[in-house]
C-alpha cells in the first residue's frame, strides 16, 4: 500500500462531528447526535457520544497500524514533506 492511498481513508463519523464555533457545534449536534444523548469533547474540535468518539479513534488507530506495517517510511516522509 502506498502512503498516498492510505491518506484517502476517511474514518466513519457516526455520532461524532467536528466543530470550531457555536454555530457548527449546534449544526453538528442536530445532524449527528441522537436526541437526549450526552455530547462529549475529545479535544481538537471533535465532539460526539462516547461510542462515536471511540469508534472514530479506533479507526484512526487501525489506519496508523496499517501505515506502520505496510508503508515505506521514505514514501511517508516524501508525501508529508511535499504537503507542507
Amino acid at each position: 500500500m502506498k502512503y498516498s492511498e492510505a491518506k484517502q481513508f476517511n474514518p466513519s463519523m457516526k455520532e461524532c462531528f467536528f466543530a470550531f464555533g457555536n454555530q457548527q457545534f449546534e449544526e453538528g449536534k442536530a445532524k449527528s447526535i441522537p436526541e437526549g444523548a450526552k455530547v462529549l469533547s475529545a479535544n481538537h474540535g471533535l465532539y460526539g457520544t462516547d461510542e462515536g468518539i471511540t469508534l472514530f479513534m479506533e479507526e484512526l488507530a487501525q489506519l496508523r497500524q496499517r501505515i506502520i506495517a505496510n508503508c515505506d517510511p521514505q514514501d511517508v516522509y516524501n508525501y508529508e514533506f511535499g504537503n507542507h
